[in-house]
């Protein structure tokens, strides 16, 4: 029996920083009515605290990468013809014996990928394919909201696990999903409400910000106007973002903790990010 584990690879994912953050949490958590997460990205805390028996009355995630909220939506309710999707993609890639088979493969995924012109369900397959098998398992889109990710030059990767599916299909089951700006979450809270945040990072330098996870960005307005939701929620919440002066300048009346972790993409570089709670 294996873990249940995020079913994408995600820039910022916090897999590894669970365990951390688990300390911050709220006292008595599992007495809490609604758990609500505006950002889920790859869902590693919604999947950790679902996993864990923390049973809320309500579960709410939401992002607004509509790709990513229709592969949570497919999960929950076809996870098996899903599969049938993936097995196949994962058959026809494996058996490709050169690197060059394998990028033209990949390529011509990405281009069917960007057309729509296929089920909702093969549609996700793709988006899982590409995520798994593209440069560091990034989301990034231009300009016309096209998928413009590299090739990862991965020869036998895992594009999927099926346990590892059917486990989150069965843990989604009365959880909402939402594909909506941030600040429309205020209208979800119920009872006794936490909220965790995990938005795109404040970029610290010319090259952290190029993970564009929707053709608009998560520019510094967002980040001012994120803040400013945090401000008016009446509710406990908890928020992550990178350790920058502007960042914390915009939550300064707010406990704020500094917390080491690494990221892994082009390579593995340790760094400090902000843990922020206003409990």
């Amino acid at each position: 029996m294996i873990k249940s584990k995020p079913f994408l690879q995600w820039a910022g994912g916090k897999n590894r920083l669970i365990p951390l953050l688990n300390t911050y949490f709220p006292c008595a958590l599992s007495d809490y009515d609604t758990y609500i997460e505006p950002f889920v990205g790859a869902g590693a805390m919604t999947i950790h605290l679902l996993a864990n028996g923390y049973k809320f009355k309500k579960v709410i995630i939401n992002d607004l990468n509509p790709v990513l909220m229709n592969t949570y939506r497919i999960i929950q309710r076809q996870p098996y013809k899903l599969l049938e999707h993936l097995e196949q993609l994962q058959q026809e890639y494996d058996e490709l014996t050169t690197m060059e088979d394998k990028r033209v493969y990949f390529l011509k995924l990405r281009g069917a990928y960007n057309t729509w012109n296929q089920s909702l369900v093969l549609h996700t397959a793709l988006f899982i394919f590409l995520n798994k098998t593209g440069f560091s398992g990034l989301f990034r889109v231009n300009s016309k909201n096209e998928f413009n990710v590299s090739f990862g030059k991965l020869k036998k990767p895992i594009v999927f696990c099926r346990e590892n599916i059917i486990k989150i299909h069965d843990l989604l089951q009365g959880v909402e999903i939402c594909s909506q700006d941030f600040a429309k979450m205020r209208k979800r809270i119920s009872g006794k409400t936490f909220i965790y945040l995990d938005p795109p990072y404040y970029p610290i330098s010319q090259t952290a910000g190029f993970c564009s996870y929707t053709a608009g960005g998560f520019n510094e307005r967002e980040q001012i106007r994120l803040a400013d939701f945090c401000k008016s929620l009446s509710c406990d919440w908890m928020l992550s973002n990178s350790d920058s002066h502007f960042i914390s300048s915009l939550y300064k009346n707010f406990h704020i903790r500094k917390i080491a972790t690494k990221h892994f993409i082009r390579k593995s570089t340790e760094v400090t990010e902000l843990l922020i709670t206003n409990y």
